[in-house]
């Protein structure tokens, strides 16, 4: 399986963008790198690393939204330099709408910003997006039974491929971006986390846990955040301040 998927993975990448629209079919049949009749996942062009970061937001797989959008802005950079369009793909692609207000609200709320020296929250999506990485447990987008996957039935651990993309791709582009605080989108996050963390891939004092899944669909994200949220603040604080701070 390494040998298969990374070979195709390269192919991928280096292929000549194009505009389309990319519908769930068109990614299947363009862009395959897995299907065993339930989970299928695809290539996208979301490869980006920002190693200079210094907070990571770990989401579980980028969605069929996520795979247009990200297709539309490579079409749209062609010409540019691989790690202009890469940053641009993840800046428009990346915990867009809702989701990316309620991350602004609750790191201002553990005071994030003032750790990184930077003036609020939303600026580490704007002026100061060089501090932060987005990114996805499942580095590329996977489907179950045609929809996004949430990542139960099966576990990503438990699950040959999704297992093999966590230990080979997800814990070297960790350990690219050295003095980031990852922050885990929810529980199944954490579980994956934990999964790195067990065989040593991961430092668990480098994470955080009790974070919620910032979806406006998670009607418990506020009560889980409120009682939650000193331990989240110290363990920020601890990681952020161990590290060499940004000068600005």
């Amino acid at each position: 399986m390494l040998t298969a998927l990374s070979d195709r993975i390269g192919e991928y990448r280096a292929a000549t963008p194009r505009a389309g629209t990319w519908t769930l079919q068109e990614l299947h049949d363009s862009y395959l790198l897995f299907s065993d009749g339930l989970i299928t996942v695809v290539y996208a062009p979301v490869d980006y690393v920002n190693v200079e970061a210094r907070i990571l937001l770990l989401g579980i797989t980028p969605g069929l939204q996520q795979a247009q959008i990200a297709f539309k802005t490579q079409y749209a950079m062609r010409g540019a330099s691989v790690e202009a369009a890469g940053r641009e793909i993840k800046r428009r692609a990346a915990f867009a709408g809702m989701m990316r207000r309620n991350l602004i609200t609750m790191l201002g709320d553990l005071g994030v910003h003032t750790l990184l020296g930077v003036k609020s929250a939303d600026a580490l999506f704007a002026e100061h997006a060089e501090l932060l990485h987005s990114t996805s447990a499942l580095r590329y987008p996977v489907f179950k039974n045609r929809k996004n996957y949430s990542g139960h039935s099966p576990e990503p651990v438990r699950h040959e491929c999704l297992a093999w993309m966590l230990e080979h791709m997800l814990a070297p582009e960790i350990s690219a971006v050295p003095n980031a605080l990852i922050v885990p989108l929810g529980r199944t996050v954490e579980r994956v986390l934990d999964h790195l963390t067990a065989r040593g891939l991961v430092g668990e004092g480098r994470w955080l846990r009790g974070f919620p899944h910032p979806s406006g669909a998670n009607g418990h994200r506020k009560m889980i955040f409120e009682k939650n949220r000193e331990a989240l603040r110290s363990a920020a604080r601890s990681w952020l301040q161990a590290q060499q701070p940004p000068r600005y």
